[in-house]
């Protein structure tokens, strides 16, 4: 079994010799072969990237008698006691390759496994130098390729002093020099998972982003897809904290499918639907109101359609309105977007049902002084909002702005008096210069010039409406 895993290593069928290893291990052989077939399967395992699973072998090895141990052999065991961080007895092991083995062709492989041990345990000065010196002496080998991205992460994390650090190639022309060869698909994963801490440790959020997708788009191993999920994760949360203080969410966009809703805290979500409805973006606050967790959707998608201007936004509210059962903000927004639609009929339906306030008398005034229709006659206007000023539950001021139209509607008409009955004798201040027009215009059309010059005097420091109560000022002869 033995002989023919060799020749199965030899044609790199690692499978095939690992199985043959094994059976070999578990039949009665003398403890030299088992030495020596433990030692060929250390190196199936490293050839196929599975040192981990190396260990208990290496703390169980055979004697070896008088023979010594093979070449391969030792390189497995070093660059398994390296990845245990054993470091007396790595450092015993590679003292005995390279006194055995001084022109081993694995030399490449056990200094890259040595200076990375060392770049982990404390030393990355003399981790470092030995990279460099790799990268000299094997320039265009996949070794080099790897020592040139171990001291990448060295030099990207901080470990060599700032002076020292100067002497040695930044990490971004490194991994360059890694995609320039691209010689292995594994060594160019590894750089972008280099590169990746490089843009987490800069707060390049966006460029960690990107380069965590790129990851995650090809075949990725158990651990290192955990790690770069994690990355990406912290990297949108922070990105999109960022992006929300800057209250300028829309690069954020592309990044936003359920997952990556998922990742960010609940007032994150929360924020983001509010500056996504409220800055004119209504579909993408509704669509990230949809992909929250299932307990948060509904206030999320309630807090989108109230954040979201129905005047400029009016047919995505109505798509986010529920079809029953509507809160009487919700049906306020209905008659906005409906107003805003000039879908009028459907408005004033809709109008009837709103709760009184402020904001109703507002979207029924913009009703009432919408464009008068072919067959609507001069006074019919008036007559509506008479109607309805007649029937307002609102009170005091806050009917003022219904109460103005309607004056209005009726000076319009010639009905002077009736129309001064109306305006307010102490409008609010932002009312006060059109009051004050027409209610001295009212007075002189009733031949009440000196209440008219009255009203035009007390009103003399309001900015609106000035220069046509200056004119008619004149014609009173002020």
């Amino acid at each position: 079994q033995t002989i023919l895993a060799f020749q199965s290593i030899e044609r790199r069928r690692f499978k095939d010799a690992e199985t043959r290893l094994k059976k070999a291990l578990a039949a009665d052989i003398p403890v030299e072969s088992k030495r020596r077939t433990q030692e060929l399967l250390l190196w199936t395992l490293a050839e196929q990237d599975r040192l981990a699973e190396g260990l208990p072998i290496v703390k169980t090895l055979h004697p070896l008698g008088t023979s010594k141990p093979s070449e391969r052999g030792l390189v497995a065991i070093l660059e398994t006691l390296c990845l245990a961080k054993e470091k007396e007895q790595a450092e015993a092991v590679r003292k005995d390759l390279q006194r055995l083995y001084p022109s081993s062709r694995y030399a490449a492989r056990a200094n890259l496994a040595w200076a990375r041990l060392l770049g982990t345990t404390g030393d990355p000065s003399a981790s470092a130098e030995i990279l460099r010196a790799l990268i000299t002496t094997d320039r265009d080998t996949p070794e080099a390729d790897e020592a040139r991205l171990a001291l990448a992460s060295l030099l990207s994390e901080g470990k060599l002093h700032p002076k020292e650090a100067e002497t040695f190639p930044t990490p971004q022309k490194l991994l360059a020099e890694i995609r320039k060869n691209d010689r292995k698909e594994n060594a160019v994963r590894n750089a972008l998972l280099v590169e990746l801490r490089m843009h987490m440790n800069q707060a390049r959020w966006k460029a960690a982003l990107d380069t965590a997708n790129k990851l995650m788009e090809g075949s990725a191993k158990p651990e290192e897809l955990a790690k770069t999920e994690e990355f990406r994760a912290e990297a949108l949360r922070s990105w999109t904290q960022q992006l929300l203080d800057e209250q300028s969410v829309g690069p954020l966009l592309p990044y936003l499918d359920k997952t990556g809703i998922h990742t960010l805290s609940p007032e994150q979500r929360t924020n983001l639907v509010q500056i996504l409805a409220r800055t004119g973006l209504p579909e993408a606050a509704k669509t990230t109101a949809d992909l929250a967790p299932h307990y948060e959707k509904a206030t999320l998608m309630k807090m989108a359609m109230e954040a979201t201007a129905a005047e400029s936004n009016a047919e995505e509210v109505l798509k986010m309105l529920p079809a029953k059962g509507e809160s009487p903000s919700q049906t306020l927004q209905r008659a906005h977007a409906l107003i805003a639609l000039k879908r009028w009929k459907e408005a004033k339906v809709v109008l009837n049902k709103t709760s009184p306030g402020p904001e109703r008398i507002t979207a029924l005034r913009t009703y009432l002084q919408r464009p008068a229709e072919k067959q609507e006659g001069p006074l019919s206007r008036l007559r509506e909002a008479e109607g309805w000023l007649s029937r307002l539950p609102e009170k005091g001021a806050n009917r003022d702005p219904i109460t103005i139209l309607v004056a209005d509607l009726r000076a319009k008409a010639g009905d002077w008096r009736k129309a001064l009955a109306l305006y307010p004798v102490d409008p609010k201040k932002g009312n006060r210069g059109w009051i004050a027009l027409m209610r001295a215009t009212c007075q002189l059309k009733l031949s009440l010039q000196d209440a008219a010059k009255a009203t035009l005097q007390g009103a003399v420091d309001e900015p609106d409406f000035k220069m046509e109560r200056q004119t008619l000022g004149k014609q009173l002869g002020m």
